[in-house]
């Protein structure tokens, strides 16, 4: 069975991450910003992160046997609008984040066993990916 996860930031959109197979999909900052003020969506940007971050919830919630919150639209408002406000709210067992430029991130690599060939095969600069990424649009 695959897994879903999606990782946000207000500062750089949303990954939705499958396994099995493998794909990935990213809302960018600008197609969130698209929405703003559009029907059916809030008015500032992080009414609409807050929006997406709900309807993520959704997605990963009704694929759980025993979903973490209750299958309803008040709960999953809440959990954008928290979200959307800075709270962080994980499902996961583990989240890092961290801000790196590309020369530091070729330098440290070496340095984290035993994920060094992971981090090898999303950290080269100038080889091409060999996993495409679905830059998304949200909905109308």
């Amino acid at each position: 069975m695959a897994k879903v996860f999606v990782l946000g930031s207000l500062s750089t959109g949303v990954l939705i991450v499958k396994t099995d197979p493998v794909r990935v999909a990213h809302i960018d900052q600008a197609a969130i910003q698209a929405k703003v003020g559009q029907p059916n969506y809030g008015k500032t940007y992080e009414e609409v992160f807050g929006q997406v971050v709900a309807g993520a919830k959704r997605l990963v919630n009704t694929g759980t046997g025993s979903p973490s919150i209750p299958d309803n639209d008040a709960s999953y408002g809440a959990i954008g609008a928290l979200v959307a406000g800075g709270v962080t709210v994980s499902d996961s067992d583990f989240c890092f984040v961290g801000e790196m430029d590309n020369a530091e991130f070729a330098a440290r690599r070496l340095r984290s066993m035993p994920i060094v060939k992971a981090i090898m095969a999303v950290g080269e600069t100038g080889v091409p990916s060999t996993l495409p990424v679905t830059e998304a649009k949200l909905d109308d």
